[in-house]
């Protein structure tokens, strides 16, 4: 215990001279000027990396970049500079996949972002921000940030300084569209303005790699002589990779998981081994059905509060099936927090709709679901109610509000009782439904459970991830439910009265 404690003492003490050393770099682009300041701070038993960053447009003319009014328009990131292993060659397709793999396992030397210090004001003497209006920089404006993430907790090194940079990142954008905010084109990127800065430039403080990046080279090139997963991966467009991981299962056993996403295809790759000997390959087959879109439109009587994002697009997912009339709503993996809901409903399919939003001046890639519907009737909604479950009474609401299910996994979804009753009592559908919400980047996807009569099950990503989320009630002239909607509190809704942000 004396020597433990005796370590930690020293690692802090040969840290205390560096907290004294800073390092600032700046970089003049495009007539923006970008700077970064470098400095360590202690706080309780943490050591921070604080990054202040200004940013001055040194022209005449006003540079709109891709980012949000009112917000920190640069990123801030630890990146491992560690480089790949050297491997065999390979096809265009197979290297850009190992490419993924190596950067995804690189990640856990780095990938750690900078936040934003909620006290720290932009440094502008400018009117007040309207977050509505497009990102820019005008002439000879300047702005600053303070910006910081943990470099130490508790004496545990979190990076190798002598192999992490801090990268600093502006990208630059069109000029925005003179045209009005509801129709927000978004920026496209003309030009990236980047700043590299060694940690090792303010700590010598050394620590071992987490990211075992020899080791997974092996493993992917053994997984590569696999001539059917080989075959596979060589016949792909190298460009149509989106992601790629390769993880440990059981350490003991030295197993591991080859997981592989393909924008073509509904389901990953999926390759698992144990050390060098490849056990089971499962090459994708079900390729990705296009789905119906249209541009998404707030639904009648209800208003959204919110400046910064906008309805993107109305995506018809497919049919949930109901054996009962009966649907519960919240997150699909248990139905320990799901809600209940009974209106007499015949038993058959109901269309499934997510409607998408993205930032006002950004695009689709940074679109997320803002609602979720089940349509129960073709009639039009006139107005709005609560949802009220099996169990409850209206009365238990204060006014405005609505009944909430729970999800601590970013995940929500519809799903009949009897389905339900099956997902709880095999595990293995959380796996399925895992992955192909990931192959879907979460917008949407129908998992079937029973193939004999038709069950299944809808997920989808909710919003902006974890929390308490409202289900509200659509109801046609006649006082008949017409929709059941999940709000995920993106875009600040009011159903007629109902809050749901």
């Amino acid at each position: 215990m004396v020597i433990i404690v005796g370590v930690v003492a020293l690692n802090y003490g040969r840290l205390a001279a560096d907290l004294s050393r800073h390092v600032q770099r700046s970089v003049t682009d495009r007539g923006i000027q970008l700077t970064t300041s470098l400095a360590l701070a202690e706080r309780s038993h943490v050591i921070d990396v604080v990054a202040r960053v200004e940013i001055v447009n040194t022209g005449n003319t006003t540079e709109a970049y891709i980012g949000i009014s009112c917000s920190n328009p640069v990123t801030v990131n630890f990146e491992s500079t560690r480089p790949d292993p050297p491997g065999p060659h390979y096809s265009a397709s197979t290297s850009v996949l190992r490419a993924e793999v190596m950067q995804d396992r690189r990640s856990r030397d780095g990938g750690l972002t900078f936040s934003t210090d909620s006290s720290d004001k932009p440094s502008s003497t400018l009117p007040p921000c309207d977050d509505s209006a497009p990102p820019v920089f005008r002439p000879h404006e300047r702005i600053g940030y303070t910006m910081s993430t943990p470099f130490t907790i508790n004496g545990q090194w979190r990076i190798d300084a002598p192999t992490t940079d801090v990268v600093t990142r502006l990208e630059l954008g069109g000029p925005p569209a003179a045209q009005p905010a509801s129709l927000a084109t978004p920026i496209q990127l003309t030009h990236t303005i980047e700043l590299r800065i060694s940690m090792e430039q303010l700590s010598s403080q050394t620590s071992a790699s987490r990211a075992d990046l020899a080791i997974t080279s092996q493993r992917f090139d053994a997984a590569m002589k696999n001539a059917v997963l080989s075959a596979w991966v060589d016949s792909q467009d190298p460009s149509s990779w989106r992601a790629a991981r390769l993880a440990d299962t059981s350490t003991a056993a030295a197993q591991w998981t080859l997981t592989a996403f393909n924008r073509w295809y509904a389901v990953p790759l999926l390759a698992t081994g144990s050390g060098s000997a490849i056990l089971n390959v499962q090459v994708p087959q079900e390729k990705v059905v296009q789905r119906p879109m249209s541009t998404a439109l707030v639904p009648p009587g209800a208003v959204s509060g919110s400046t910064t994002w906008v309805p993107s697009r109305d995506i018809y997912v497919g049919d949930l099936v109901l054996p009962s009339g009966r649907v519960m709503v919240g997150d699909p993996v248990s139905s320990d927090d799901m809600l209940l809901f009974d209106w007499g409903l015949k038993a058959g399919r109901y269309p499934v709709h997510v409607v998408t939003a993205r930032p006002r001046y950004l695009g689709e890639d940074w679109a997320r679901p803002a609602w979720a519907v089940l349509m129960l009737s073709g009639e039009p909604v006139t107005h709005w109610a609560p949802a009220v479950p099996v169990g409850h009474a209206m009365k238990e609401l204060p006014p405005g509000d609505a009944f909430t299910f729970a999800t601590d996994a970013g995940t929500a979804g519809f799903a009949s009782p009897e389905t339900m009753n099956r997902v709880d009592a095999n595990s293995q559908f959380y796996e399925s439904l895992a992955n192909r919400e990931e192959a879907n980047a979460y917008l949407g996807v129908l998992l079937a459970v029973d193939s004999q009569t038709g069950t299944n099950l809808f997920a989808c990503g909710s919003g902006f991830g974890d929390g308490g989320y409202p289900v509200v009630l659509g109801l046609d002239a006649e006082n008949r439910p017409a929709l059941l909607l999940s709000d995920f509190s993106v875009l600040d809704m009011d159903y007629g009265g109902i809050h749901a942000h």
